[in-house]
């Protein structure tokens, strides 16, 4: 989606400001916001690495979204 969109520097530009959004923010303290952050994160992650054929990017985006699953919970939603 991202190279037939020419969005491939969108989502590679997003991927960068969500880590360093990520770094600031302490997950103890607004579990919810940094979980958020994380579940954005999994997503360009996953649709960088399925537009590359990159299964290694495919896998650390599922590494972030089993980090966000305490908080992404069945109780939560």
């Amino acid at each position: 989606l991202a190279d037939r969109n020419g969005e491939k520097e969108r989502y590679t530009k997003a991927e960068k400001l969500i880590t360093e959004a990520l770094a600031v923010l302490d997950p103890q303290a607004d579990k919810l916001r940094w979980a958020q952050g994380k579940n954005n994160l999994a997503i360009v992650q996953r649709v960088l690495g399925a537009n590359a054929g990159d299964i290694e990017r495919i896998r650390g985006a599922l590494k972030t979204y089993q980090e966000i699953l305490p908080v992404f919970d069945r109780k939560t939603f």
